[in-house]
């Protein structure tokens, strides 16, 4: 009962945190909330890409083919005047945009600033994928270590998380994706636990709404995949028929994106938005690494090295933290399947799909040179459970005594993660 109510109280101060960040954007000196919100919405990227798409659907009821990526597009968003080369094509997974659409039009009617409510919107979502979180870590913290201090730590440092706060602000797909990805793991520990068609159906049904939301979800599909074939092949886990019915019934629901993208785009994943590959620095990757920890949005100067400090140290422990887990499965023989597994593997699978876009892995190995093309921290996303786990492993294994040191540790990356925040959206 102790953990609950501390958990509580740490996703109750993140929500606080996110509509402080909403009330700043809200705030300037012009006489109008959305003009306010208009003023900082070029922290938040691919705005004008989603704003536009969500007014298109809320007026016709059916995606565009290509929207204004950097300017509005009026006021259904089907303006494309300007240069052919600042429209983007609608790629994303319509389940948000419908959901958006719906929002957007009611919003209208009541006279609200549609733009504050698709933000509140994107702040109940990460509040729900945090309580999913929350969710999963409570019922599988007992095979981790210690309970108590597993629960705490991993979802505090989930719900503070950079990328996270950022996209509890964001108008963006991947505010929806969370949900589904945070959910499809808690389900999926459901499913291992009672293997039997419910719970197979609700998993499925959860991969294939992901999928709906954002083409992120493939490296969680894909590890399920493996993970399956693994256990299967290897561990004679022979309850393989519920598993494979979610991987099919997630990918038959989900395809509609894929597909969509395949005869508007020729280019299912992607959808035709891929440039050239580019010669890039290797120190690149250290850019990305960077977008991933302070947020999109900027930051305070001023905590800058603290903040650089802290995210080397969450590296660094959630390394130590992932050797500790994968010596204790070893020790056990992989014996039994369970979720932490595939967090992992989906992690594993994400950092390698992602170090691919910014450094192609065939000219990597064939030449020695990065060519790349798509570089953003958020891609990198389905990595923050695992963080949010291997680094509460990490911490509770290298102090094992002196509780309050890793409280007042987390409590103070937490902090330290929302002034970064909140300062970036202060006028």
């Amino acid at each position: 009962m102790k953990v609950d109510k501390l958990v509580i109280i740490g996703l109750i101060f993140g929500f606080i945190v996110s509509i402080i960040a909403l009330l700043l954007m809200a705030s300037c000196s012009n006489d109008s909330i959305a003009s306010c919100l208009l003023e900082k919405e070029y922290l938040m990227p691919d705005f004008y890409w989603h704003t536009n798409t969500i007014k298109y659907v809320a007026y016709n009821w059916e995606l565009p083919y290509q929207v204004r990526g950097y300017e509005d597009g009026g006021y259904d968003g089907s303006s494309l005047n300007g240069k052919a080369e600042d429209l983007k094509n609608v790629i994303h997974g319509p389940l948000y945009y419908y959901l958006s659409a719906g929002i957007w039009r009611l919003s209208t009617n009541l006279e609200i600033s549609p733009v504050l409510t698709l933000h509140i919107f994107s702040i109940i979502l990460t509040l729900i994928a945090n309580i999913l979180f929350f969710l999963l870590i409570k019922r599988n913290s007992g095979m981790i270590g210690n309970k108590k201090q597993i629960a705490i730590i991993s979802t505090l440092l989930f719900i503070f998380f950079p990328l996270n706060l950022f996209l509890s602000l964001a108008i963006h797909t991947h505010a929806l994706f969370l949900v589904f990805l945070t959910l499809s793991f808690y389900l999926y520990s459901n499913l291992l636990e009672k293997r039997n068609l419910k719970n197979s159906l609700l998993f499925g049904m959860s991969l294939g709404f992901g999928l709906l939301s954002s083409s992120m979800i493939l490296p969680l599909i894909l590890a399920v995949i493996i993970y399956t074939f693994f256990n299967y092949f290897f561990k004679k886990d022979n309850k393989i028929k519920f598993l494979f019915t979610s991987i099919i019934l997630g990918g038959i629901i989900g395809s509609v994106t894929l597909i969509r993208n395949y005869i508007l785009y020729n280019d299912a994943i992607w959808g035709g938005i891929v440039a050239q590959l580019h010669e890039r620095s290797f120190f690149t990757l250290i850019r990305v690494l960077k977008t991933f920890f302070s947020g999109i949005y900027g930051g305070y100067s001023l905590i800058a090295p603290l903040i650089f400090i802290i995210s080397i140290l969450i590296i660094l422990i959630s390394i130590y933290g992932l050797s500790v887990w994968i010596l204790k499965e070893k020790k056990n023989k992989f014996s039994n399947p369970n979720v932490i597994n595939l967090v992992f593997l989906t992690s594993l699978i994400t950092l390698i799909l992602s170090f691919h876009t910014v450094c192609n892995l065939q000219l990597l190995f064939k030449d020695f040179i990065c060519f790349g093309d798509i570089i953003h921290g958020r891609y990198l996303l389905p990595i923050v459970p695992g963080i949010a786990i291997f680094f509460s492993i990490g911490l509770t294994k290298i102090v094992k005594k002196y509780d309050y040191i890793k409280y007042l540790l987390i409590l103070i990356i937490c902090f330290l993660y929302s002034l970064d925040f909140i300062y970036a959206l202060i006028s």
